[in-house]
């Protein structure tokens, strides 16, 4: 059974960002990137925006890092609809309008359940602004030496935003293109459970 109900279909249009960061945390890009890989434990909540190039949902999420495992929730507008991924990425579970699904090829079985392709493995690594360490990619730079783009996993990245959070600089809106498929990701609240 497909999960294609989650949210309501709505097509979303999220006003554009600048590059420039609000803040900088006057580090290079190398040092930013090893005290994130470092992060083994945070949180983040925002709203997201997905166009599969036949349907168009918004809501608003929330994720939960800790090691390997991972928690992360969407619910649609008003509330309407939920969906929640949670588990070691070896062994995710999926529940939505009250079913509940043991993956057991996450990424391959997730995206199927949901009829596009969702990179969820790599999505740890792209909503804190870095590559995933797995897969070669290539990155570009805007100022701050922050990454602007990244094209890794056939997914162009674009960091549209930037905010000074735990004297880190995180992303605030990220898009993701893969052929037809839109990602529209606003990051409004994250946080280190532990920084290292």
């Amino acid at each position: 059974m497909k999960i294609r109900t989650v949210w309501p279909a709505l097509a979303v249009a999220l006003t554009g960002c600048i590059h420039i960061p609000a803040a900088e945390d006057g580090l290079s890009y190398e040092q930013r990137r090893t005290q994130l890989e470092k992060l083994e434990s945070w949180h983040m909540s925002g709203r997201i925006a997905v166009d599969t190039g036949k349907r168009a949902y918004q809501g608003r999420f929330q994720w939960r890092q800790h090691g390997d495992s991972l928690e992360f929730s969407v619910r649609g507008p008003i509330g309407v609809g939920l969906m929640q991924i949670k588990g070691p990425m070896n062994s995710l579970t999926i529940t939505s309008n009250g079913k509940t699904w043991q993956l057991e090829d996450s990424e391959k079985d997730l995206s199927e359940l949901m009829g596009w392709w969702l990179p969820i493995s790599s999505l740890r690594s792209w909503l804190i602004g870095i590559p995933d360490p797995s897969y070669a990619g290539i990155e570009t730079f805007g100022p701050a030496d922050a990454i602007e783009s990244l094209n890794q996993r056939f997914w162009e990245l674009h960091f549209k935003n930037y905010q000074l959070t735990a004297g880190l600089m995180l992303p605030s809106r990220v898009d993701l293109n893969h052929e037809t498929l839109q990602l529209r990701i606003i990051i409004d609240d994250w946080a280190p459970d532990i920084l290292n």
